[in-house]
């Protein structure tokens, strides 16, 4: 039952952003307000954001990740060109492929750390094309880097590397300078 509802909250999310991103409008205060800007705060309990939640949404200028997510699915904010920071609560052990792909004013990522011992990965192509992304905060539970995951991020100038890394695939900063 409580994956039905997680189920029905994030097509519920995912529906609002479309209406937003198709240039609908919000209703905000009794009126439908066009070309506005949105933050979502998704709601605790939800485990997981599947492939493409919010791909291409442009109205979306924020996210709040519940500590409740494990995982965070191919392409679900890929494209999303208004984000600017992103905070990845601690126990989201993966970022699918391309999840944040071409999030063109995305500037800081910062995987919390947490007390759990949980092992992460980010997969391939996870940030890449992030043209304004120049600071990320890796937190030391990553353990894979995938394929080109910060390719072309040409703004990047601080990443520290973890002890807990141990595998890296290959172009992950390709294009960086």
């Amino acid at each position: 039952m409580t994956a039905l509802i997680n189920e029905i909250v994030v097509y519920l999310i995912k529906f609002i952003c479309m209406i937003a991103c198709a240039g609908l409008g919000i209703f905000v205060g009794g009126k439908i307000r066009k070309n506005k800007k949105i933050t979502v705060n998704i709601p605790e309990g939800i485990t997981t954001l599947p492939e493409s939640t919010f791909a291409g949404c442009l109205a979306l200028e924020g996210v709040a990740l519940p500590q409740s997510l494990n995982a965070i699915g191919k392409y679900a904010f890929a494209q999303c060109e208004s984000i600017v920071e992103v905070k990845i609560p601690e126990n989201v052990a993966v970022i699918g492929e391309s999840a944040f792909a071409r999030c063109s004013k995305l500037q800081k990522v910062q995987l919390i750390d947490g007390t759990t011992c949980v092992e992460r990965i980010i997969h391939e192509s996870a940030f890449e094309h992030c043209n304004s992304l120049n600071n990320v905060l890796l937190g030391e539970q990553i353990v894979s880097i995938g394929d080109s995951a910060f390719a072309n991020c040409t703004a990047l100038i601080s990443i520290i590397l973890p002890d807990s890394l141990k595998e890296m695939g290959k172009n992950v900063f390709m294009g960086c300078i």
